[in-house]
């Protein structure tokens, strides 16, 4: 039972009566959040003491308010059923009816000891009040070595205590990949045959480490669009093994140890494997550059720990990074038992531009008049991502066309509500339209490559007539050096 045995909760008593008179119409505070919050606001000195201490010695002197009014309400029934009325008090009495209020709680028996002592064992814990605010008065928890229990009011809501949701992994796995790709060379080839050596070899020797150590980590540098993620998943396809990307595993920055760990553990696992990540060069950048910071350098760590675990245990799992150039990235990457050989992935020629087109439009109808060999000499400086856009823009001109030949409104038709009776039929569906030379005119007379973007290439707008003059010298420079170019066969 609660008593006011300090100075403290004798000072908050007096002040609790006042504020009861003067702020709460002469009612007692129901709750410890209701009167730390009177206190607070009122010009108190008590209103500058600390919230632990403050709400402690409330807790005491609302149980004793509340035992006060219990009491008075008991003197009150009994009196109005007494027949002999006591002799009132004098005045001067009455001025001390506070403190003997107050006395009477200073000798208070002491509580009973709990069962389990009497039976020789160790009595429990004190446990410790925590109020929390709710919408209707005030929880009182006790809790004990992190067990919590509801103690007095109403049970909490148990959406309330609902447990987190726990993170997934940031890595992603692809299997069963089905890619069609064109124009892969003698770059592609390479690295097929470097990356099955890797996974594969070792099961065809009765003791793998008498044939050399296994690289672990190959890059794959080129500009934009390229198509160096298509060629790794190109690969994954061939080999028929899972792809991993854990490029993911880099974007939370305290959490890139243990994610490269669960990442890596996967691989192990369903290896043989390929490790994917992609931009390596704006995970690890070089060294000097001013987006390299501390984070990056716990990244590479955290990286090379993992990779120098793939060598040791000889795993079959092979780490394949992306970079439009390897100077951008940290230089401490391309070592030994990291990422020990680059392959620069070229632009493709004419041939290799025809072949990509002809896996792109392999479900479209081409017209029988296009030759596929003339609109790749077309399309001169660009990579397979250009080569995709100009299809798909020619596919959406050959539709446009067709739409405007036969008059088809391409907005959303009315409900029919809103349909007039008298209206004729809806058309019917219409046949996709061939696809023509003009159409990939059309996709190519406003489209930029992405090497000219980048600044790989510069092509001069100085024309003929601006020159002017030197007939023979204009003769012989288009016999020598345009005429290759516009005609290479």
């Amino acid at each position: 039972m609660p008593s006011l045995s300090s100075r403290l909760d004798h000072d908050v008593y007096q002040v609790v009566r006042r504020l009861e008179e003067s702020s709460n119409d002469c009612k007692p505070f129901k709750t410890v959040s209701a009167a730390y919050n009177a206190i607070k606001t009122s010009n108190s000195s008590l209103s500058r003491q600390k919230k632990r201490p403050l709400e402690d010695a409330l807790f005491r002197v609302l149980d004793v308010r509340k035992r006060e009014q219990v009491q008075d309400d008991s003197d009150d029934s009994e009196a109005a059923i007494d027949v002999d009325f006591e002799t009132p008090e004098t005045k001067g009495d009455g001025r001390f009816l506070l403190n003997r209020q107050i006395m009477k709680h200073w000798k208070v028996e002491p509580a009973t000891m709990p069962q389990a002592v009497s039976n020789g064992e160790q009595p429990a814990k004190k446990k410790r009040r925590v109020e929390t605010e709710g919408d209707e008065g005030n929880t009182i928890r006790a809790t004990s070595e992190g067990a919590k229990e509801l103690k007095e009011g109403k049970p909490a809501d148990s959406s309330k205590l609902q447990k987190k949701t726990p993170r997934g992994p940031l890595f992603d796995v692809e299997t069963d990949i089905e890619l069609r790709l064109g124009g892969l060379g003698a770059t592609y080839d390479a690295i097929l045959t470097r990356t099955r050596h890797a996974l594969f070899a070792d099961e065809h020797y009765e003791d793998p480490t008498k044939i050399g150590r296994h690289i672990h980590g190959l890059a794959l540098t080129g500009p934009s669009f390229v198509g160096k993620k298509s060629y790794i998943r190109a690969i994954a396809s061939h080999l028929n093994v899972p792809l991993i990307n854990i490029t993911r595993c880099f974007q939370e920055h305290e959490r890139v140890e243990k994610s490269l760990t669960e990442a890596f553990d996967a691989a192990v696992a369903a290896a043989p494997c390929i490790v994917y990540i992609k931009h390596i060069e704006q995970i690890m950048p070089k060294s000097g550059e001013a987006s390299q910071n501390e984070q990056h350098q716990k990244a590479f760590d955290a990286f090379q720990r993992q990779m120098e675990r793939l060598a040791a245990q000889r795993t079959p799992v092979m780490c394949m990074v992306t970079a439009t150039r390897q100077d951008d990235a940290y230089p401490a990457l391309f070592g030994p038992n990291m990422i020990e050989k680059d392959y620069q992935l070229r632009v493709p020629n004419v041939e290799e531009r025809r072949d990509i087109l002809s896996h792109i439009l392999h479900n479209n109808i081409v017209h029988d008049e296009v030759n596929l060999l003339d609109v790749a000499r077309k399309m001169d400086g660009c990579v397979g991502g250009d080569i995709v856009m100009l299809a798909e823009g020619a596919t959406t001109n050959a539709g446009l066309r067709l739409a405007a030949a036969k008059n088809v409104n391409l907005g959303r038709s009315l409900s029919p509500d809103d349909q007039d009776p008298d209206t004729e039929a809806p058309t019917p569906l219409l046949q996709p339209n061939p696809i023509t030379f003009e159409d990939f005119n059309v996709a190519l007379a406003d489209y930029t490559p992405t090497l000219r973007k980048e600044g790989f290439t510069a092509i001069p707008n100085v024309t003929w007539d601006q020159v002017g003059g030197l007939a023979s010298v204009r003769a012989q420079l288009r016999l020598s050096i345009v005429g290759p170019i516009t005609q290479p066969e």
